[in-house]
């Protein structure tokens, strides 16, 4: 196994996976009781932010799909041919378009902020598609290669990760907790599936494992991917700062999900689990051969080391 891909040690990957393993076996044991103490127990504050979290806090995970089109759409803007132009302008607008629908239809949720549609998606757009354009005035590498790849892993594990989540979702057909709570319903195990038990119309209730705000939170751990392809002298460790800090943002969110009812201890934790293992194949498959530049002294002066 190598001790590390892209910049990031392997060995990271293990805790942040065995983390959200843990969180599933601990789910198993103690969901309900857990989500009986926690959710419907906060008031202000507490509720307020569970709140907000659901609906913006997610944020910066859809960013990640129209940051990984824009990288594409730039390694392939100039002296490409006219069809990987072509291919570039196409990822560029549906990644825009794709993350603009599915976060523009998540702050239209009820239990959200209820933000009506004339609202939610030209605000959606107005978000991603800045992120978008930041994205291609403020990043970008001599290598396109080097770009290309990082934009197709980011894109390929962020899609990757909506295939899956969605799919389980509709195997498990989980109720959520705060349903159960409000309805009367009947706590299942998440290990207790009920395969496309309403088609492919399951209701919002029925669609608590695993949890999409976890899986697309934790899609930010493939954000270091651009640090360690700038090339700067003094970036060493900014991509392992920026993967600790999205693994945190992560285990926010859900903490947060659990504390608004919206889910189980399992459900974030097999939303991390699947978002965690996306973004490790993200890296392994497509990034596994960059190396980050070595930096030597020279009089005072550092430079890029050059092998022979």
């Amino acid at each position: 196994m190598k001790k590390k891909i892209a910049g990031i040690p392997t060995y990271y990957w293990l805790i942040v996976i065995g983390v959200a393993i843990l969180g599933l076996i601990f789910g198993g044991l103690f969901d309900y009781d857990l989500s009986m103490h926690l959710a419907y127990q906060v008031t202000g504050h507490g509720e307020w932010l569970a709140r907000f979290m659901e609906g913006i806090g997610q944020l910066l995970g859809y960013c990640v799909i129209p940051i990984g089109a824009t990288i594409i759409f730039s390694a392939l803007l100039h002296d490409r041919p006219k069809w990987a132009t072509a291919i570039g302008w196409a990822c560029l607008i549906v990644g825009v378009g794709l993350s603009t629908y599915l976060y523009g239809k998540s702050l239209m949720d009820v239990d959200a902020f209820s933000t009506k549609m004339y609202i939610a998606y030209p605000l959606a757009f107005f978000l991603l598609g800045g992120a978008s354009m930041l994205t291609f005035f403020l990043y970008g590498v001599k290598d396109k290669a080097v770009m290309l790849r990082v934009g197709i892993a980011i894109v390929a594990a962020s899609l990757l990760h909506l295939a899956i989540v969605n799919g389980l979702k509709f195997m498990a057909s989980r109720p959520r907790f705060r349903f159960i709570y409000s309805e009367g319903g009947s706590f299942v195990p998440w290990y207790q599936w009920n395969p496309f038990a309403y088609g492919l119309k399951t209701p919002d209730n029925y669609k608590s494992f695993p949890s999409g705000h976890a899986a697309n939170t934790t899609m930010t751990l493939m954000l270091p991917t651009m640090v360690l392809v700038k090339g700067k002298s003094d970036g060493k460790y900014e991509s392992i700062v920026v993967f600790w800090i999205a693994f945190a943002w992560a285990l926010f969110m859900s903490f947060c999900r659990v504390l608004a009812g919206a889910h189980f201890l399992s459900d974030v934790s097999m939303g991390m689990l699947v978002g965690s293992v996306c973004c490790y194949l993200g890296y392994y498959i497509v990034l596994r051969k960059i190396k980050n530049p070595e930096y030597i002294k020279v009089d005072g002066m550092t430079i890029q080391k050059v092998d022979d």
